[in-house]
This record gives structure tokens, C-alpha cells and sequence, in this order.
């Protein structure tokens, strides 16, 4: 926490830089992880302090832990068109600074139930400062990336539109889990595995056969 208070009592009062915003999202057997980095100009955080403020240790300790609470609140999520309530993943945690930022990463975790679902994540952190972001993500091998909204970047961008993003998702299907498929894979290789036209004509011959086994047992 000295490193914030250094940061603090040190920064140039005209010390500049823009925001950053980064999401990486996991969705894996059952949940879903976001690691959140925050990229906090110095000037912001002193425009929001009273003259007075305490610099002491508790008090950098309260204002780190305030914070963690405000970027996690301000990241909503909705799962089926239903606002849910992160579990913060308290060990994740850390925070630092430098004469122009503080950066703070914590991880935030949401329980995911099978089948499947439309996720929705709206940042609301800093909404008055223009910044950069970056949102990216993985699947573990249970899970179909069926699409994305708006297209996901590779690096950073200073489009606003990335501060809502959507998702929808879907259980990996039988005859596409015989595809191999990684553990983990990013969002840009989320789709489904193409099935080859002989399984298909495997699958409808073995439907086939089982309808006439079962109507010719009914005669019997």
C-alpha cells in the first residue's frame, strides 16, 4: 500500500494520461471468471480526494479496498437479460502506482448453470474520461463462442463501444465434442468444430435404423 501513497503525495498535480480498461474473460465448467485491470490517471483520484485526506497507511488501505468494491460494482453483468452480483476472488487482488496512474486487477467470478445463455457486461468505471480498452477471453472445451457483440479487438482500441459487450453461448454438442478440441481456446477460435459430412450421414443412418427397429418390435 506504500507504493499508492507514495504515488499520492508525489504525483504532479498536472500529471496526465487516459484510462485503461482491460477484460479478460474465462468461461469455463460452470462459471465465469473476468479479470479486471484498471488503469486510474493520478490527477482523477486526486480530484476526487478532499484537501484534507488522510495519506496514512489505514487509510491507503481503505481507499484500495473502497476502490476494488466501486470497479467491481460498476462492471455489470446480466446473465439472460438478469443482473447478477459478482463474487470477488479476494486473493486476485493487487494494486500499485507510479507518478501518473495507480493499476488495480482483481478477479470476479460468476456461477454459470448449464445450457445456454446471453451474457451482457456494461463498464460503467470512469465514465466521464475518455480511455483504452481491451476485452479478450477463452472457453474451456465444454463451451461454443456463437457469437460476440461488438467484434473484439486484438490490442487496444479507444472505441466506447467496448465498454458494453455481449456474448452468447452454448454447450458443446455430442457429435462436436468427438472433434478434437483444445482445453482452452481463445474467443477468436470459440466456434463450434465442423462435423464431417460422413458423421452426419453415420448419425441420420443410426437414427434411421433405431426408428425401424422400434417399429418392427411393435408389429412383433
Amino acid at each position: 500500500m506504500w507504493l499508492l501513497l507514495s504515488a499520492l503525495t508525489q504525483a504532479h498535480p498536472a500529471g496526465g494520461g487516459l484510462p485503461g480498461h482491460r477484460l479478460r474473460l474465462d468461461v469455463g465448467p460452470g462459471e465465469l471468471r473476468v479479470h479486471q485491470w484498471t488503469r486510474v490517471p493520478i490527477h482523477h483520484v486526486l480530484d476526487t480526494l478532499e484537501p484534507s485526506a488522510d495519506f496514512g497507511p489505514q487509510a491507503a488501505d481503505a481507499f484500495v479496498e473502497r476502490r476494488h468494491q466501486e470497479l467491481a460494482q460498476e462492471l455489470v453483468v446480466a446473465v439472460d437479460g438478469e443482473v447478477q452480483e459478482w463474487r470477488i476472488d479476494t486473493k486476485s487482488r493487487s494494486s500499485k502506482g507510479s507518478e501518473i496512474f495507480l493499476f488495480f486487477e482483481q478477479e470476479l467470478v460468476l456461477e454459470l448453470e448449464p445450457g445456454p445463455h446471453e451474457i451482457a457486461l456494461r463498464n460503467g468505471n470512469l465514465p466521464d474520461l475518455p480511455g483504452f480498452y481491451w476485452v479478450e477471453g477463452e472457453l474451456s472445451a465444454d463451451w461454443v463462442l456463437v457469437q460476440t457483440a461488438p467484434l473484439l479487438p486484438s490490442s487496444w482500441s479507444m472505441d466506447e463501444s467496448l465498454r458494453e459487450v455481449s456474448l452468447s453461448l452454448r454447450p458443446m454438442g455430442r457429435l462436436e465434442a468427438l472433434r478434437s478440441v483444445p482445453d482452452r481456446r481463445p474467443f477468436s477460435e470459440g466456434k463450434a468444430p465442423s462435423i464431417p459430412r460422413e458423421w452426419w450421414f453415420i448419425g441420420f443412418f443410426g437414427a434411421a435404423l433405431g426408428l425401424g427397429v422400434r417399429a418392427f418390435a411393435r408389429r412383433a
